[in-house]
């Protein structure tokens, strides 16, 4: 597995979508609560997982959706999957006597990237990680003052991994036209051409006080 042949996982879509589905389960149980994944939900899982093992030129996953419906327990099922993916890898190389190349991975959120803003180290590493999940895109501050120039890191990062055609996994509140009003078209259209977008339209799990 290589980012540079854009990272896919090497199992069916079905496999993988079983993955999803129990890794999400196991991701609600941890909180907790118990898990009855409503059909919205698992057509989106369902997404996931053809984005994962079908040929693309998409380098990334967008997953936007109002509050509570979903979409960080999606990403955390991801993450699950793809450790375990990448640990089952790893230990079929070293019993063929070959060295495994593992990618990896890190899971963050936008407002913590924007403390991290004059973190150079931190910047790097987010910039050139082989795997990216980012949550909560929209709600970091617009832009940071970093030596007296604004900006704003989190597109910062998304636009050298997409020069790099690195994976980035996203979560966002945001509709995507709200993504282009925030971001400008610029950047909106780089989402459009390096990440799948999938809607998450169902209503939201937690509980109203």
């Amino acid at each position: 597995m290589t980012t540079r042949e854009l990272f896919r996982w090497k199992i069916s879509t079905d496999t993988a979508w079983g993955m999803l589905v129990a890794a999400y389960m196991k991701v609600v149980a941890t909180r907790g609560m118990e898990c009855e994944i409503p059909e919205e939900v698992n057509g989106y899982l369902r997404a996931i997982a053809e984005m994962m093992t079908t040929e693309s030129t998409k380098c990334g996953i967008l997953l936007c959706g109002n509050c509570g419906n979903g979409k960080t327990t999606s990403m955390n099922a991801f993450a699950i999957v793809t450790e375990y993916l990448q640990k089952v890898y790893q230990k079929n190389c070293m019993e063929s006597g070959s060295w495994p190349k593992i990618i990896k991975m890190e899971k963050t959120s936008a407002r913590r990237l924007v403390q991290l803003a004059k973190d150079e180290q931190a910047m790097a590493e987010a910039k050139s990680v082989g795997i990216l999940c980012i949550d909560d895109v929209g709600l970091e501050p617009t832009e940071v003052l970093d030596y007296g120039n604004a900006i704003n890191p989190v597109i910062e990062i998304v636009k050298q991994r997409y020069r790099q055609q690195l994976f980035t996994f996203i979560t966002t509140n945001l509709t995507p036209k709200q993504i282009r009003e925030k971001y400008g078209d610029r950047i909106a259209d780089r989402f459009n051409e390096m990440m799948k977008c999938i809607v998450y339209k169902n209503p939201t799990f937690r509980r109203k006080l």
